[in-house]
């Protein structure tokens, strides 16, 4: 994310302020320790929160995803509310590729069924399950990149926050088709 939305130096600049490797495959496993001190580096070095980092790698996670991983994605569905209703399902197909994942559980409720033909909003609450501390704000920014993918605009709410000593953290999810498809 950091070298296509910023630059390779700047990507140097923030692993070497991490502490680890400037080369990270994409479908091995790190430590979360290490994962947060990215995170952190990139929030000193780009002059933004950690939850932004976070939210624009969530963002960012699901265009490339779409690329490398295309037919596990397009599987998914073609709909927000159907997509994140199938993440579950592809964790556990990439578990069986990676056993040590150690991915969330993702739930979604229904409140709401629009009608897209009429650019009506279809809401859902999205239930998130991590053992993982302090990855919440990802999920809003995958969220905003699913519905981009699915054509769709976006207004997201966090109503119940994990850090708060919740056990899960819970979206309230509005999406509209968007006008200029």
């Amino acid at each position: 994310m950091v070298t296509e939305m910023f630059s390779e130096e700047i990507w140097k600049r923030i692993s070497e302020k991490a502490g680890g490797d400037d080369v990270y495959v994409a479908m091995d496993p790190y430590p979360d320790e290490q994962t947060l001190k990215l995170v952190m580096a990139a929030s000193d070095v780009l002059e933004m929160e950690p939850a932004d980092v976070l939210k624009a790698f969530g963002k960012w996670w699901i265009g490339f995803a779409g690329t490398e991983y295309k037919s596990l994605l397009d599987m998914a569905g073609s709909t927000s509310s159907e997509f994140m209703s199938n993440v579950n399902e592809i964790h556990a197909r990439v578990g069986h590729l990676m056993p040590e994942l150690k991915p969330p559980n993702f739930r979604v409720e229904e409140l709401e069924t629009g009608s897209f033909d009429d650019h009506l909003p279809s809401v859902f609450e999205l239930h998130y399950f991590s053992t993982r501390d302090g990855l919440f704000p990802m999920v809003h920014g995958m969220l905003e990149g699913v519905a981009d993918s699915c054509g769709e605009d976006v207004l997201i709410e966090h109503l119940v926050h994990s850090s708060e000593g919740n056990e899960r953290d819970i979206y309230r999810v509005s999406v509209t088709k968007k006008k200029n498809r």
